[in-house]
């Protein structure tokens, strides 16, 4: 007689899902925490880059500030290109707000060099601005407009040995030549390091020429400038380029022939 062993009780299906389902909860909490937590690490990444952005934002835009008191400012004013002294050169002190990135729009006062281009003086400085050194002669030498061509100078301290270097003018002396056959023709001229014109304009239009003409353009020594200019007869222009170097205060011809 065969006997068969009754067998254990089984788990019911419930017991036997609750392993699985409580895997599962814990996964799922798992990888909720994981999100929350990357989440959390982009937030802050973003906020400290952000405050870091500020921050070097803040550092450029905000000069510090200058002291008060009695400011020296002693020196020589020369040419850029040729090294040699600016005589008699007019001095702009100018300042901005010590706390914004604005331009040293405002002018403060003006001094004189001597005939050696040299210079010495001092002024009381306002502790909320910041102060730059600039000079010019007119028609003749000025401070460009990069930050190379002005000196910034230290308020309530001795600012010595400084050395001012202004661009030189030069100009280009730019002669229309008709020859024979005589011709009507319109012309375009520009060149490298023209000062701009009243209007802005680098270039200059001369419109119906036919006769001899000269024209004078102003532009900045101590460079090689490439002109170009276009000759336009009827429907046909020409164009031309050619290498000439401007001395400092030098002028030099340019004869166009059409």
């Amino acid at each position: 007689m065969t006997i068969f062993e009754t067998p254990k009780q089984s788990k019911s299906a419930t017991e036997f899902l609750k392993k699985p389902i409580g895997n599962l909860r814990r996964l799922y909490l798992f990888l909720s925490f994981a999100w929350c937590f990357n989440l959390m690490v982009m937030k802050t990444t973003l906020l400290l880059n952000f405050l870091l952005i500020l921050l070097i934002l803040t550092g450029t835009a905000c000069k510090k500030l200058q002291g008060d008191g009695r400011t020296v400012v002693e020196g020589q004013v020369t040419d850029r290109s040729t090294g040699n002294p600016v005589p008699f050169a007019k001095l702009v002190v100018r300042s901005q707000p010590g706390n914004l990135a604005a331009g040293f729009n405002t002018k403060e006062f003006e001094k004189e060099a001597d005939a050696q281009g040299k210079f010495d003086f001092s002024f009381e400085a306002d502790g909320d601005k910041n102060y730059a050194l600039l000079g010019y002669v007119a028609q003749r030498y000025y401070s460009g407009s990069g930050d190379e061509d002005m000196l910034e100078l230290a308020g309530a301290r001795r600012n010595t040995d400084l050395k001012l270097k202004l661009k030189a003018y030069a100009w280009a002396k730019i002669k229309f030549i008709n020859e024979p056959p005589l011709d009507t023709a319109w012309f375009y001229v520009t060149g490298t390091y023209f000062h701009p014109d009243e209007f802005g304009n680098n270039f200059f239009r001369i419109n119906k020429l036919h006769k001899d003409t000269t024209v004078i353009r102003a532009l900045e020594a101590g460079q090689t400038s490439q002109l170009f200019w276009q000759i336009q007869k009827g429907l046909i222009k020409t164009e031309y380029r050619k290498d000439y170097y401007f001395a400092s205060l030098d002028t030099v011809l340019v004869e166009i022939k059409y």
